[in-house]
């Protein structure tokens, strides 16, 4: 004897047991695999260029004349450095280096000079923020695989929650 689960008289649709040909549970399976894998792939997509290019706080540092120091400038916060007022950032020459560090130089420093400056300042002001642009595409990468992960498995438990809260209401009475 075939017990029907569900009748729509609209439609002239009836599920019978036994005759249903899907499989709720992989179907329901298959579809979170693939909507987790677009979402892994979006979560991809919009952390890359944070996690391969961290976002550090800018350093700024100008130099004189050939013979001064390297002073750090930055119009945020004061550092104790006042340039002097013919010196114009936008008329010097700008050199940017990795891990968000720039330079401005006056433009009347000999090359050859100029040149030997920026190799020790290379290694005096840019070389050390490497371990904070480390530190800072680590915490990007982290902060990634939490939201590339957590949404999906928080999905799929959710799913196993229903399911199992549906097969609480299954009879457990056996006819004979």
């Amino acid at each position: 004897m075939q017990r029907t689960l569900l009748s729509c008289p609209t439609c002239c649709v009836r599920i019978e047991r036994g005759t249903n040909p899907m499989n709720w549970k992989r179907g329901l399976f298959r579809l979170w695999l693939a909507v987790s894998a677009i979402w892994l792939i979006i979560v991809a997509v919009f952390s890359y260029g944070q996690i391969v290019s961290p976002d550090i706080q800018p350093h700024t540092y100008v130099l004189l004349n050939a013979n001064s120091d390297f002073h750090e400038f930055n119009i945020f916060y004061d550092t104790g450095f006042q340039l002097p007022p013919d010196f114009k950032l936008a008329e010097q020459t700008r050199i940017d280096f990795p891990n968000n560090v720039i330079l401005f130089a006056a433009n009347d420093i000999p090359k050859d000079v100029l040149k030997t400056r920026l190799e020790s300042f290379y290694e005096q002001y840019v070389k050390p923020r490497d371990a904070e642009a480390t530190t800072a595409r680590w915490l990007s990468l982290g902060r990634a695989t939490a939201l590339g992960l957590l949404p999906p498995l928080a999905m799929i438990l959710l799913g196993l929650v229903i399911g199992w809260i549906v097969r609480g209401f299954k009879s457990t009475v056996q006819k004979s």
